[in-house]
């Protein structure tokens, strides 16, 4: 394992850029030399700060911002595809609906989640085909109760419920196994986020978002596309991202 540049490099640059010396408020020290701890084995350094709320705020910070990128290019990916469609170029209807998700929050959200909490690349790796598995589940679970092609529709929030639970459990399983106790009441929280981040994308999908006054049709599809996916995105990285500090700074 490399060493950590925060603690082998005592020049005067490296502790003027030190995140542990800025006030808790400085959200924005998660962010420094990322380069170097990106895909890193080993929680980032700029976590490793001695008090826990700091900690909270920037690993708060941290998977937020993973969750928002995971949704925003979730939003420019339907949207492209949706051009293809429109100009007849896809023949692949409803693809980035029922793939996209999944494969967008692995690649943003678990791959470099799977090495903050030690993993290797074999276990790291399969993080995405394991995100696109669990979301095509949860939809499942999600049609089961409210078959859309279907007439007699069932209950939506209940469907909601259903796939939030299945998309929660999928998660909680891969991303911290029962090998522990410890492990497993991680998985509270994440169901609970899973179900929370569900629920408030059926509110919108059920009020039909997309047509929105004062804005193109265009427009107004990806505002509705970002109101639909983020809070799901955002609320289940930071829960899973609670093992990156649950533990104290001495014990990475």
């Amino acid at each position: 394992m490399p060493p950590d540049v925060l603690d082998t490099e005592l020049t005067a640059d490296a502790l003027e850029n030190d995140p542990r010396r800025d006030p808790p408020w400085a959200v924005w020290a998660v962010l420094r030399v990322w380069k170097t701890w990106l895909f890193r084995r080993g929680t980032p350094p700029t976590l490793r700060h001695p008090r826990w709320s700091v900690r909270l705020l920037r690993m708060v910070t941290l998977m937020g911002m993973l969750g928002l990128i995971s949704t925003g290019v979730l939003v420019v990916e339907i949207g492209i595809e949706q051009v293809m469609q429109a100009s007849g170029v896809n023949a692949i209807q409803g693809f980035g609906l029922m793939y996209l998700p999944g494969i967008t929050f692995g690649l943003f959200v678990l791959l470099p989640l799977s090495r903050w909490q030690g993993r290797n690349w074999w276990l790291t790796i399969p993080a995405v085909p394991v995100s696109a598995a669990v979301y095509v589940g949860a939809e499942y679970a999600f049609l089961e109760q409210f078959p859309m092609m279907s007439s007699s529709r069932g209950n939506i929030w209940v469907a909601g419920l259903c796939g939030g639970m299945a998309g929660g459990a999928g998660l909680s399983v891969w991303m911290n196994p029962p090998f522990s106790l410890r492990a497993v009441t991680l998985w509270g929280p994440t169901l609970l986020a899973a179900v929370a981040g569900s629920m408030l994308f059926v509110l919108q999908f059920d009020h039909n978002p997309r047509d929105l006054p004062l804005m193109p049709e265009a427009i107004s599809r990806m505002v509705a596309m970002t109101s639909m996916f983020a809070p799901f995105h955002v609320l289940v990285a930071i829960t899973l991202g609670w093992r990156l500090i649950r533990d104290e700074p001495s014990t990475r």
